[in-house]
């Protein structure tokens, strides 16, 4: 009996046939520790863990069972063993991370740019993780306006202070770069810190908006210059949607002006409630062409009907109105350019007056559901030959929804952002080249 305990008592054999196993379970043979992060220190506590208390359970039941065998291994030695060994699993995996860090930073350490980053929330620690893989770059320190953070240490690196100390820790620290880490900021925050960093001579970098960032069009560690966009960020409107899936869904939707950019995202916007047909109609060719790709990887499971007419051509909108059918219309074919109408107002008046014109009474004639015009606010007070004949459009809609409420209706957008209509693209190219005298030598 008491050599049956000695052989079951015995530890390093014990100890092999319950951690082997486990270690291969959690992964433990197949990571690669030299890029070791949250995820494998989690994974090798759980399985030493684990194996800990198997082989202690194991221990105890088997010198329960054959007590002459705790002579032999006492019942401590597996919490002393287990304790050792996590510690000692832990240490030497991690040294291997260790050591090629500190072998990255002394190969960088004669070129590398001090950088400080704003926000030491998820995203800044996300930023710190993509940056410490570059060899160039080295980040000192943190800036938030949570008093709880300032002073304390993120992933090794310190909370220097508050946004209203940039300056002072830039010069203290000879800080090349500057990162804006804050997603969820508002514009004001944005131009506060991008003033502050103009002052000091150093050009802000800025992590994407949680828009794009949901939209995939950044990952983490694609920085990019301050834009106009951020600066003139709002906060984001909430509406209820359940009304406009009611009045989309399984309806036909046609779209004037689809080719062009707000015509576009009005496309988007309406195929998200799945109507059962969508048609675009446009004038130019190439650009709605590409709307129609675009809706077709994005929404492959809404029919669409892609339709070249003029709004000015009442035949050939008879004979769409005729072919489709159509219960709901937006009325987003229009020419924006301020400047350009000003010196062609003929074709201003007859594309955005006549134009509304023939579309209200084919929705007249064929009983349409709603027709909705997009306008702008430039037809508030008009000063130009553009926000005129869009005031114009509006009265004629405005006229009609008189002689059948809700069925006519009108909308006024502002500088819409990424529009091709928008002053702010313009601004962006007089910024890049020094300044509005730069823009017109073009």
């Amino acid at each position: 009996m008491c050599k049956l305990g000695k052989e079951l008592s015995s530890t390093p054999c014990l100890q092999s046939f319950l951690r082997v196993p486990l270690f291969y379970a959690y992964g433990m043979y197949a990571r690669y520790w030299a890029a070791a992060g949250q995820a494998e220190l989690t994974s090798a506590a759980a399985a030493c863990f684990s194996s800990a208390f198997l082989l202690i359970a194991s221990t105890l039941l088997l010198t329960s069972l054959y007590p002459e065998g705790a002579q032999y291994v006492p019942r401590s030695i597996p919490f002393i063993e287990s304790a050792l060994t996590t510690l000692a699993v832990i240490a030497v995996r991690f040294s291997v991370r260790l050591y090629y860090s500190r072998k990255r930073r002394a190969r960088s350490s004669s070129s590398r740019q001090n950088t400080l980053i704003i926000g030491a929330g998820q995203t800044g620690i996300q930023v710190l993780d993509a940056l410490r893989a570059k060899s160039d770059l080295a980040v000192v320190g943190f800036l938030d306006d949570d008093p709880r953070k300032v002073g304390t240490l993120v992933r090794g690196v310190r909370v220097l202070g508050k946004l209203s100390e940039l300056s002072q820790h830039v010069a203290e620290w000879q800080v090349k770069r500057v990162i804006i880490a804050i997603p969820s900021a508002s514009g004001k925050i944005i131009r506060r810190i991008t003033e502050q960093c103009r002052c000091i001579g150093i050009e802000p970098q800025i992590m994407p908006s949680v828009y794009e960032l949901a939209l995939g069009k950044f990952s983490v560690d694609r920085l990019r210059p301050i834009q106009i966009d951020d600066l003139l960020r709002r906060l984001p409107a909430h509406f209820e949607t359940a009304d406009i899936q009611r009045q989309l869904e399984g309806k036909r939707v046609l779209i004037t002006g689809a080719g062009g950019s707000i015509g576009t995202e009005l496309a988007r916007q309406v195929a998200r409630w799945q109507p059962s047909a969508l048609i675009l109609l446009g004038h130019g060719e190439n650009s709605l062409f590409a709307t129609s790709q675009r809706l077709r990887a994005e929404f492959p499971s809404v029919p669409q009907q892609v339709v070249l007419a003029d709004i000015r051509n009442k035949g050939a909108l008879h004979s769409i109105f005729s072919a489709h059918r159509p219960e709901i219309v937006f009325r987003a074919a229009a020419h924006k350019h301020v400047p350009m109408l000003e010196t062609n107002v003929l074709e201003a008046v007859t594309n955005n007056i006549y134009g509304t014109k023939v579309l209200l009474e084919l929705c007249i004639a064929f009983n349409v559901r709603c027709m909705v015009m997009l306008s702008t606010d430039k037809a508030v007070r008009p000063s130009s030959v553009m926000g005129m004949t869009k005031r114009c459009a509006e009265l004629l809609v405005l006229n009609a929804a008189q002689q059948a409420p809700r069925r006519f209706a009108v909308v006024r957008f502002g500088n819409v952002l990424g529009s091709r209509g928008s002053v702010v693209p313009i601004f962006r190219q007089q910024i890049a080249n020094g300044g509005p005298g730069h823009y017109h030598q073009l």
